[in-house]
């Protein structure tokens, strides 16, 4: 395991000389696309009418672009399928999150991929309980991926990415991965591999859902949506967007990213 870093991704970027990763999207986003397969084989889902004029954008020039593909459901508060970046000046940022409605206490889906310009990936299972009171949602969903997570970071090249955040490092559950890795065709593997069992081990949860007290159910709304919300608001990478497309595109292509009205003020 490589020494952790703990500088800002923009500190990063700056620090590093533009590498054309137009390939590694291809790649990534092919990668994406088959755990949104296995997601619509499981789910019905709508797309968002709200986010439709990001489905295909780019800003002046066209270098920076994305797509953002955004879905609800009977089973599904909120999903973000989304990828936004430079490819031929090496920034990437890719997201599939998955956020379950209240009546469930499955814990809901992250998935990052990114290039900065070296391989980045997060991913987490984002709890609905705490586990400081409720040890049994630990034991239920967090201990299945303590192995895998000592296994990665003991993965030659891996370094863990440590944020300067203190929201984001609270954030994090026991179950968080998050690292940088040298772009190779091993490492492309190793984040697709640990992408799908992710993925896997989440839809087998929901197979048979553990399920929310009714009296429980619109506190679970309150906190999941107030979760997304800090996460939107909070993130540090903010100022990345802002710089590549404008603050008011970075504010509109945000709330479509977390299912969320930027004015809201819930903490």
């Amino acid at each position: 395991m490589s020494t952790a870093t703990t500088k800002l991704i923009q500190e990063i970027l700056a620090e590093s000389e533009p590498v054309d990763n137009s390939e590694v999207l291809a790649r990534l986003w092919g990668v994406m696309g088959e755990l949104m397969a296995k997601v619509n084989g499981r789910f019905q889902l709508a797309p968002n009418p709200k986010t439709e004029q990001f489905l295909n954008y780019a800003a002046p020039g066209g270098q920076v672009q994305g797509e953002m593909h955004t879905f609800t459901g009977p089973e599904i508060a909120y999903l973000a399928n989304t990828w936004l970046g430079n490819p031929t000046g090496g920034f990437l940022n890719l997201h599939l999150n998955i956020w379950l409605p209240p009546q469930y206490r499955v814990p809901h889906l992250g998935i990052v991929f990114g290039t900065i310009p070296d391989l980045f990936f997060f991913t987490d299972y984002p709890p609905r309980a705490d586990m400081w009171q409720d040890i049994a949602h630990l034991d239920r969903y967090y201990q299945s991926t303590n192995q895998q997570i000592i296994e990665v970071y003991a993965t030659e090249g891996v370094t863990p990415f440590i944020s300067q955040s203190a929201f984001i490092r609270q954030a994090a559950s026991p179950a968080a991965l998050c690292f940088t890795i040298k772009l190779s065709e091993g490492s492309l593997a190793l984040v697709s591999q640990l992408a799908h069992q992710r993925l896997d081990q989440w839809l087998a949860w929901l197979e048979e859902p553990e399920l929310t007290p009714e009296a429980e159910i619109e506190a679970m709304a309150r906190r999941d949506y107030q979760i997304r919300l800090a996460c939107g608001q909070r993130d540090p990478a903010n100022p990345i967007g802002e710089k590549l497309l404008g603050k008011e595109t970075a504010v509109q292509l945000l709330e479509g990213l977390w299912g969320i009205n930027w004015n809201d003020k819930l903490y």
